[in-house]
């Protein structure tokens, strides 16, 4: 009998029931962190983040000057932190996941659970503490043995937008994995530059180049982080302004009526000499 039923009873029909309460333990399966069912053999799936520390995409970039010119730049992605692409550098991230309850929610802060989620518990169960290789003071995140996730960085070829440029790595580090420790990803930059200048691609457009970055494993799914990497010593055209533009067409058409008019004369005349002859 559920509490429901009990108190139903109890509240509308004493007459015809005499109802009692008498406690029950039971002997119970209190899964790890992360694992769930009756014998805590199936993992939780998982939603993640990356989340770039060098440079520090995550802060922004705001407060630094931009330029009316920059007209391919989209808002919330500034023109901030600038890269020799003729180079390879070393992006450093943080990973930050969270399991994901039976109703799709993200689960805030970590916890062991039972196997089978009883009703009507008076006193939780005492077990002893389980053993992670790996724990997040912040999330409170564990990570028991054995797991691994890939990380994947992809950058945007804008001439061929399913063409995406690869740079994965597989992450078994289990203070990575409850991101607690930072984890660097090596992207070679010149080979955009040397694709481009082939002519096969367009990865980098207007002195940036668009990444998304996602992982990917068992019962492991992510938020794409996503941004541009900036060409350093690129220069932006300058646009015309409004005034120059319209004294080049005014200088357009009159150079044209001019010529017209000319080549009417000429023919005028030469109709002339024509007749008289």
């Amino acid at each position: 009998m559920t509490q429901e039923t009990y108190n139903t009873l109890r509240n509308n029909h004493t007459e015809e029931y005499s109802c009692y309460t008498r406690s029950v333990t039971k002997d119970v399966c209190v899964c790890p962190k992360g694992y769930g069912d009756y014998m805590c053999a199936t993992s939780l799936y998982q939603k993640c983040f990356i989340n770039i520390t060098e440079p520090a995409f995550y802060q922004g970039c705001r407060e630094k000057p931009d330029t009316p010119y920059y007209l391919y730049s989209v808002p919330g992605y500034d023109p901030c932190h600038f890269f020799d692409f003729s180079k390879s550098y070393e992006i450093k991230y943080k990973l930050e996941c969270r399991t994901i309850s039976d109703t799709g929610l993200v689960n805030i802060q970590e916890s062991e659970m039972t196997g089978y989620e009883y009703r009507d518990v008076t006193r939780q169960a005492a077990y002893n503490p389980f053993q992670y290789v790996a724990t997040n003071p912040e999330t409170s995140f564990g990570v028991m043995e054995g797991e691994d996730v890939q990380v994947r960085f992809g950058i945007r070829d804008w001439k061929y937008l399913s063409n995406v440029y690869k740079t994965e790595q597989v992450v078994s580090d289990p203070e990575v994995l409850a991101g607690t420790k930072e984890q660097s990803i090596e992207i070679d930059f010149s080979q955009l530059e040397a694709s481009d200048a082939a002519g096969e691609t367009r990865f980098v457009t207007g002195g940036r180049a668009y990444f998304e970055a996602n992982i990917f494993g068992y019962h492991v799914s992510s938020f794409t982080t996503k941004g541009f990497f900036d060409k350093e010593g690129y220069v932006e055209p300058v646009a015309d302004n409004i005034g120059n533009r319209a004294a080049k067409i005014w200088a357009s058409v009159s150079g044209s009526i001019l010529l017209v008019s000319v080549l009417l004369c000429f023919v005028i005349y030469f109709c002339k000499q024509a007749r008289q002859s």
